[in-house]
């Protein structure tokens, strides 16, 4: 069994949570709760693989409670996801493969996140190292580009869904591999 120091994940924590709370906008309905749907999906059978199917009624809880939620609140929504209900996503998400000690999972799991914070870090570093003049992209995080290039609300949704279920597909190849 792995075990890492917490002072090596705090980074990596933080980092999903911020990318996590950014996809909790009031202009796209679901789109956290779809790509958390997918993600613990991927994570249900990734834990399954590899042994630790008492641990995986957890996810698949948590998949079925979003599934049943994103069934009642579909568009236009009735309800909107906000920080605590995003960040509760982002910690099951990246807790659970810390618990069977495969914090390793988080990261393709993660896909649709990680692409929302990292388009976000790259444009702040972009614009911070030109002193202001020059954007990398005309805007961010990757949802607003988006929207922004004419793409509408259900199409997002649907793109950051199939990044999430390509991030699943990640994480159980890479837990069939070892």
């Amino acid at each position: 069994m792995k075990t890492f120091p917490l002072r090596v994940l705090a980074p990596e924590r933080t980092f999903f949570d911020g990318a996590c709370t950014s996809l909790t906008v009031p202009s796209i309905d679901g789109m956290c709760c779809g790509t958390a749907f997918a993600a613990q999906l991927g994570l249900m059978l990734c834990m399954t693989i590899l042994g630790w199917f008492p641990l995986a009624v957890f996810p698949a809880a948590l998949a079925g409670a979003l599934m049943a939620f994103l069934l009642w609140n579909f568009p236009p929504a009735r309800l909107r996801l906000g920080s605590v209900g995003s960040l509760f996503l982002a910690g099951a998400l990246g807790c659970a493969p810390l618990c069977i000690g495969w914090p390793d999972l988080a990261l393709p799991l993660g896909l649709p996140y990680w692409l929302e914070g990292g388009m976000v870090a790259v444009q702040i570093m972009v614009y911070q190292t030109t002193h202001g003049k020059k954007q990398l992209f005309r805007t961010a995080p990757l949802h607003r580009w988006m929207e922004v290039r004419g793409s509408s609300a259900v199409q997002i949704f649907y793109t950051f869904c199939v990044l999430a279920l390509l991030g699943a597909a990640l994480a159980l190849q890479w837990a069939k591999i070892s």
